[in-house]
């Protein structure tokens, strides 16, 4: 994890302007923010008239270099519902390097009170102050939540605009990749903030722009003008708000192509590509989105999914061999939303840091209904977790909202008990009841569960068919997502991934006088959720590559060891014994051989073995294609124990995928869940 950012240090005026003690700089006009928010960046960039113009399924993106108090995210957003097809969508990029504390933004927005709608989602949905891309998407007024997304990149500029493409390399400059339509360059004076002003932005704000991209900005340097015009913007000054006398508008040269050396003087050596979305679908705007998907697999991965899809407008069929959602690994009595934060750079730390704070909003509708918000405290496994985890806090702003380090005086008036452990407080997580989450989602109007059949699928004729063994059911479909876990084994076409079988078994104990205090998740070597109608649920168990469902004495008798010396019980009336035991539950998962999801289109592993084969005498061979997929076939599995945590998030970009949207995962993290990955590590070491 690398800690870029710190949350922004303001002072008020006596207009109530709020003003950046960093920088000097208010953070918008003291005559009247608002109006010159409309003047600058909405019609400079004529959204009004470019969102009435779009067409039925279309999309816009506007990316914006210092998100503020969102006040031109939400003033965009009012004209999108105002102007756009109510079939649009609309993607908002920000980035912002020093996010403001809830309690200021509050106060920034109360000014308005002519967005207070508006103003209240945002704050409702604010993300924790942590690093990285932050996906939110926001209601509209019907079942279609999914028309307005935000993607809030808490970051510092120059690396939060290269996490939207890949690397530059002088062989990808000119491949397609999801682009921007408008920019608002908003960041403070550039005399107050050079560094959100230097040369080494410009290269991404030109890679990720396409034909006729425009551009607008409160600010008229030369310098800014001569940079915009060196990377392929064509710039004129125009008369700026109120009393400033100059601005600039700009719109991309479709004609423009960079020098070698300018190339050059921004290249990496190499760059993958191969996860991008295919080119075709990225150069044909007229096409439309699936009107009708399929998901074998009802537990968490295929909920989530659905959910996301439905919110998109797409009609949603739910299969699984069980009679009941949520049945198989997802279907514990209490499931904690948790995954393993770590210090350290990588693509798995990064992703559990997206995946918690994603989950960390996509529960709050539920809390109430299905579960409890009651927190959850990670205690350390030995000495050097401890030493990471007090390193983690260190790296993250105080007060962030996702995790603080807790010493163990303080546990009692957090957990209910008194431990002995210090360890990591998470304040908004908890525990999920898995069956009844799966009834809220899907009460959504456009999802149809479809249970109790052992199906098989098969490509023909150019769909994809989902036909049960005893052909009591039949059906073809043009898109199919498979979320099935571990149980994707037993399917043959699909025998080319490395899922590992994770058994595991968890307990339900009657709850005790010494744990009916307990009012929060606990955590170490094995986890205990508070009492839910007086019952525990305690686990589990860890059977790497095994897939029996048998009931284990020895993992009982484990878990139940486990949770006594994690809470410190040894007195013999008062800790959990086998005879509180009332119930065994086990259940398979699935697992990779990275601990990363497999999420994104099926690839088509013969005509990959051919495209890629060159990476198998140089891993560093440029080839600018992307990973040849079975058409209309997707794969969304292998979470392991965290699918709580990890599948709204893999959900939202694999609906993006499918509805030709731009992800909201960083470049680098959708390469890192991609399906192809593997067979692609397979060629680089003469496997395939």
């Amino acid at each position: 994890m690398n800690p870029r950012i710190q949350p922004a240090s303001l002072k008020w005026d006596e207009m109530g302007t709020p003003i950046s003690t960093q920088f000097d700089d208010p953070y918008f006009s003291k005559e009247d923010g608002l109006a010159e928010s409309i003047y600058v960046f909405l019609q400079a960039n004529k959204l009004a008239e470019r969102f009435a113009s779009l067409p039925e399924n279309g999309s816009f993106v506007i990316a914006e270099t210092g998100f503020g108090t969102g006040l031109n995210f939400l003033l965009s957003w009012r004209c999108f519902l105002q102007n756009a097809p109510k079939s649009a969508t609309l993607r908002y990029i920000s980035v912002e390097g020093f996010p403001l504390r809830i309690e200021d933004l509050r106060k920034s927005l109360d000014q308005w009170p002519e967005l207070e709608g508006f103003s209240e989602q945002l704050i409702h949905h604010y993300p924790v102050l942590v690093p990285g891309h932050h996906w939110r998407s926001f209601p509209t007024g019907d079942e279609r939540n999914g028309r307005i997304g935000l993607q809030l990149i808490f970051d510092q500029l120059e690396p939060a605009l290269k996490s939207l493409h890949p690397k530059i390399t002088h062989h990808n400059f000119d491949q397609a990749i999801p682009a921007v339509d408008a920019w608002f360059l908003d960041g403070f004076a550039p005399a107050k903030n050079p560094e959100m002003w230097e040369q080494i932005i410009y290269p991404s704000i030109a890679r990720l722009s396409k034909d006729n991209t425009s551009l607008a900005s409160f600010t008229a340097a030369g310098a800014v003008r001569r940079s915009l015009a060196e990377w392929g913007f064509k710039v004129q000054k125009v008369e700026g708000f109120g009393p400033k006398r100059e601005m600039i508008s700009a719109i991309f040269d479709p004609d423009w192509q960079p020098e070698k050396e300018q190339i050059k003087a921004h290249a990496d050596k190499s760059a993958q590509t191969w996860h991008l979305p295919p080119q075709t679908s990225l150069l044909d705007q007229k096409q439309d989105k699936p009107q009708k998907i399929s998901i074998i697999g009802a537990g968490i991965a295929g909920l989530c999914l659905a959910k996301s899809l439905a919110e998109r407008g797409i009609e949603v069929n739910i299969y699984d061999r069980h009679n009941d959602p949520a049945q198989a690994a997802s279907g514990n009595a209490q499931v904690a939303i948790f995954g393993r934060l770590s210090p350290d750079q990588g693509d798995l730390e990064d992703f559990v840091m997206h995946g918690l704070s994603y989950a960390a909003d996509f529960y709050k509708p539920y809390w109430q209904k299905v579960g409890d918000n009651c927190g959850l405290l990670q205690l350390p496994r030995n000495d050097k977790e401890k030493q990471r985890m007090q390193l983690l806090v260190e790296l993250l702003p105080n007060n962030n909202g996702l995790v603080e380090y807790l010493e163990s005086s303080q546990s009692a008036e957090y957990c209910g008990l008194k431990l002995k452990e210090d360890g990591l407080w998470f304040p908004n997580s908890g525990w999920i009841s898995p069956p009844k989450l799966a009834q809220e989602i899907l009460q959504h109007s456009l999802i149809r569960f479809i249970g109790g059949f052992e199906l098989s699928v098969r490509e023909e004729f150019g769909k994809w068919l989902i036909a049960d063994q005893d052909q009591d059911f039949e059906e073809s479909c043009e898109s199919l997502v498979i979320c099935t876990g571990a149980e994707v084994l037993n399917a043959g076409q699909f025998d080319w991934l490395p899922i590992k079988p994770v058994a595991g078994q968890v307990e339900l104990v009657t709850t005790k006088e010494s744990t009916q205090a307990l009012k929060t998740i606990i955590s170490q070597t094995t986890s205990i959720c508070p009492s839910n109608e007086g019952i525990h649920c305690l686990g589990g168990s860890y059977r790497l590559g095994e897939t029996s469902l048998e009931n284990r004495k020895t993992d009982s008798e484990s878990n139940i060891n486990k949770i006594n010396i994690m809470l410190d019980i040894f007195n013999n009336s008062d800790e959990i014994k086998n005879s509180d035991l009332t119930r065994s539950r086990v259940s398979v998962r699935a697992t990779t051989p990275d601990y990363l999801p497999i999420c994104g289109a099926a690839p088509d592993i013969e005509q990959l073995n051919v495209d890629f084969e060159p990476l198998s005498r140089d891993a560093k061979t440029p080839i600018n294609k992307t990973a040849p997929s079975q058409k209309g076939l997707f794969l969304n599995l292998g979470f392991g124990s965290r699918g709580y945590a990890y599948a709204p998030m893999c959900a939202e970009h694999l609906a993006s995928i499918i509805c030709d949207e731009r992800s909201p995962l960083p470049n680098r993290l959708q390469r890192a869940i991609h399906p192809a990955r593997f067979p692609i590590r397979n060629i680089i070491r003469g496997k395939n």
